[in-house]
C-alpha cells in the first residue's frame, strides 16, 4: 500500500523514465583506393568541362564585343623620364587559343583602365606591369559589369603558346590584374607546375595571350633605366594603351 503510493509520487515527481539515447550512426568504412580514385577522376572531368564551357562562352562574347579578327594587336605608348615615348606592338594570340583570357585583358585596354598606369617591376626575366592608382577604376568598371573577380575565373594555359621571350602573360595565382612582358625564356618559370606547390599537383601555370611584335628597342631602353632592388625607380608611366583596328595590323 504505502510503498506503491510513494512509488507513484516519485514518479508524478520525476517523471517517467526517458529512453535510451540513440546510439551513434557506425563509421563509414574507409574510401578505398579504388574509390578515390574515382573520385578524383570524376572532378577532373567535371571541372575540364565547366572550363570548356567557359571559354565557348567568353569566345562568343570576345567576338560580339570587339568583333571578328584575325590579328588583334594592343600599342603600348610609355613615356620616359626625359619626356621621350616609346611605343611597343603586342600581338595577342588567337580568340581560340585562350578566349576567357583575352576577353578579359582587352575588356580592360577598352574601357583605357590601363592609361596611366605603370611599368614598376624590372626583374632579369620579366617587366611587370600594375594599374597602381588606377586600381580603383578597375574595380568601378567590373562593378558595372556586375563581375566580380579581381582574376581570370582559372588559370587558362594552351601549351601551343609557351612563355618564351617577349611574350606577355597575366601575374599572379590566380593571373591578373597584373601582366608582364617575359625578357627572357620563362617556359620553365612560369609554364606548368611553376610557381608554388599548388601548381605542381595542378599543373597549372600563367596565362601566356601575346608576343610583342614590335618595340623590342623600347624594352631594351627600359632595361636601362634604374632600380632599386628590381623596382623601377621611378615607375615608368603607361602614357596608353589601344586595341588597334584590323586596317591598322599591318
Amino acid at each position: 500500500g504505502s510503498v506503491e503510493r510513494s512509488a507513484a509520487r516519485c514518479v508524478q515527481w520525476i517523471g517517467p523514465p526517458k529512453p535510451p539515447a540513440a546510439l551513434p550512426p557506425p563509421p563509414r568504412p574507409p574510401q578505398s583506393e579504388v574509390q578515390a580514385a574515382r573520385k578524383q577522376e570524376l572532378l577532373i572531368q567535371r571541372l575540364s568541362s565547366a572550363q570548356g564551357a567557359m571559354q565557348v562562352a567568353a569566345l562568343q562574347l570576345l567576338r560580339a564585343e570587339l568583333g571578328l579578327s584575325h590579328v588583334r594587336i594592343v600599342s603600348l605608348t610609355v613615356a620616359f623620364p626625359s619626356g621621350e615615348e616609346g611605343t611597343m606592338r603586342l600581338q595577342m594570340v588567337p580568340d581560340e587559343a585562350m578566349p576567357v583570357t583575352l576577353l578579359y585583358w582587352l575588356r580592360q585596354i577598352s574601357a583605357g583602365l590601363w592609361d596611366g598606369a605603370r611599368f614598376h617591376r624590372k626583374a632579369p626575366h620579366v617587366l611587370q606591369a600594375s594599374l597602381g592608382t588606377r586600381f580603383r577604376q578597375f574595380r568601378l568598371a567590373l562593378a558595372s559589369r556586375a563581375e566580380t573577380s579581381l582574376s581570370v575565373p582559372f588559370q587558362e594555359y594552351n601549351a601551343s603558346w609557351p612563355h618564351e621571350q617577349y611574350t606577355v602573360g597575366l601575374a599572379g595565382r590566380p593571373g591578373g590584374p597584373d601582366w608582364y612582358i617575359s625578357k627572357q625564356d620563362n617556359t620553365r618559370n612560369h609554364g606548368p607546375g611553376s610557381q608554388n606547390p599548388d601548381a605542381v599537383l595542378l599543373g597549372e601555370a600563367d596565362p601566356c595571350f601575346a608576343k610583342m611584335k614590335s618595340g623590342h628597342d623600347v624594352l631594351d631602353k627600359i632595361y636601362r633605366l634604374p632600380v632599386k632592388g628590381d623596382s623601377l625607380d621611378p615607375p615608368l608611366r603607361i602614357v596608353k594603351m589601344r586595341l588597334e583596328r584590323a586596317s591598322e595590323n599591318s
